[in-house]
């Protein structure tokens, strides 16, 4: 679905108004970009619920808007550390880092801060070098 990959993309890359690509530029895009993934992962919906075709999109990343940031409070039983103890404090660390993925390009977090808020979270949680702790299989 062409659209649903849109609704992933840095919304500067949507206008077409970002000028010359080039390396920096496109790192930011990709961070915004893993952002919406992680906000989508976390919220369980799709970024632009409302964008309904890829005229709204472009709509949408004219005015500059973003994806809405998931609601910590809603995602806290998602993440629960090795003790069986949900953490709070991980997802606003989560909620921020999220959140600093869709500012502005100038503005935006880079992907060694987004590295390593990740690890951190998974190692709050009982992850490993090899992994975060994976919670069984549903039944």
């Amino acid at each position: 679905d062409p659209l649903l990959t849109l609704k992933y993309r840095a919304p500067e890359l949507n206008t077409g108004t970002h000028g010359a690509l080039n390396h920096k530029k496109l790192m930011g895009a990709d961070v915004f970009s893993l952002g919406a993934m992680l906000n989508a992962a976390l919220e369980g919906r799709e970024p632009y619920p409302h964008v309904r075709d890829q005229s709204d999109m472009m709509t949408a990343a004219r005015s500059k808007e973003v994806p809405e940031v998931f609601d910590a409070e809603a995602v806290v039983p998602l993440l629960v550390d090795e003790e069986g103890q949900t953490r709070r404090d991980v997802a606003a660390d989560l909620q921020r880092l999220v959140a600093a993925c869709f500012l502005p390009p100038r503005k935006r977090t880079n992907m060694a801060t987004l590295r390593c808020g990740l690890a951190k979270a998974v190692c709050t949680l009982g992850g490993t070098e090899r992994g975060p702790a994976m919670p069984p299989p549903p039944p």
